[in-house]
């Protein structure tokens, strides 16, 4: 019986020690987590920007024949895409230095060219698609990418006039690709076990999104004005990962891991546009999700006819 604890308890040990960290946290392994932290992260907040584009002015609108072709463009402001990157690491590491540990990262999301049309034969249902122009753009060591796609089929219940609302149901799917990259200088991320860190890298954070989408739609012309509001539920499926190249501690490391994409999010939006001339309207939107925080603003010009 001796002989038996004696064996045990030193696997006791060692399991309590691994269990609580302090027998495997080393600066390899809380770059490798910080790594990690960083694709969930950026997973929970990056599905926002493929629900952006089709900024349609119109609520709901007749069967065939109906045609609209619009032009939108805006700014999505991702809630800090950095808010969980100290998640399990050891409290002595300190990730101050990642750039995009900010309340908000502002993105331009892809100019989009939006098109509508109604469906001959069959009354009030039309379908839209959007297409995102490629961006690619750099500011202060930091380099975007960016293209998007999508397309929907759409109910309307009631035309919107100056004294009905209308109201529509859709359903539809989108989908982006981006990435997020920068190159970090030799910079001091804390220490584990008394033990300094020092990385220098370059952080490639990749995405390839596509969600699945059901949303409800309301507005209604005042004089020379078309005021929009909606909500929208959807539901992200794809990959998101991000790749550390570099050194720690002056010794070359590689780390590549995949963030966790929500399975369910939920938006709302409004927006204001002014029709100066007939079949023409110029104005805003503004979206927000309800889970992250995340906002868009977006200027719109449309033709409707």
């Amino acid at each position: 019986m001796k002989n038996l604890m004696k064996k045990i308890m030193p696997l006791g040990l060692v399991l309590t020690l691994w269990a609580s960290g302090a027998y495997s946290a080393t600066p390899e392994t809380e770059m490798q987590k910080m790594t990690g932290n960083l694709a969930d992260s950026l997973a929970d907040k990056v599905a926002f920007l493929n629900t952006l584009g089709m900024n349609d002015s119109t609520a709901a609108a007749k069967g065939f024949p109906f045609f609209s072709v619009g032009v939108s463009a805006g700014l999505g402001l991702l809630e800090n895409p950095a808010d969980n990157l100290n998640a399990n690491l050891d409290s002595s590491v300190n990730t101050d230095a990642v750039p995009l540990d900010i309340a908000y990262l502002p993105l331009p999301y892809s100019p989009t060219i939006f098109a509508r049309v109604g469906i001959p034969g069959v009354s009030k249902l039309d379908v839209a698609v959007k297409y995102g122009l490629p961006l690619d753009i750099s500011a202060k060591g930091v380099s975007f990418q960016y293209a998007t796609y999508g397309g929907e089929v759409r109910y309307s219940f009631l035309q919107q006039t100056f004294v009905i609302p209308g109201l529509s149901l859709a359903a539809g799917v989108d989908h982006s690709s981006g990435e997020i990259s920068w190159e970090q200088a030799s910079a001091s991320y804390g220490s584990v076990a008394g033990t300094p860190i020092t990385a220098a890298y370059k952080m490639n954070n990749e995405w390839s999104i596509t969600s699945p989408y059901i949303s409800a739609k309301t507005g209604i012309n005042l004089l020379i004005f078309s005021v929009v509001a909606g909500v929208s539920a959807y539901f992200p499926m794809g990959d998101v990962t991000s790749t550390y190249s570099g050194t720690v501690n002056s010794v070359a490391a590689s780390y590549k891991e995949t963030g966790d994409l929500p399975s369910f999010r939920a938006k709302a939006l409004a927006g204001l546009y002014w029709i100066p001339i007939p079949f023409f309207r110029l104005g805003f939107q503004y979206d927000y999700e309800f889970e992250t925080s995340n906002m868009a603003v977006a200027f719109t010009t449309q033709f409707v006819f």
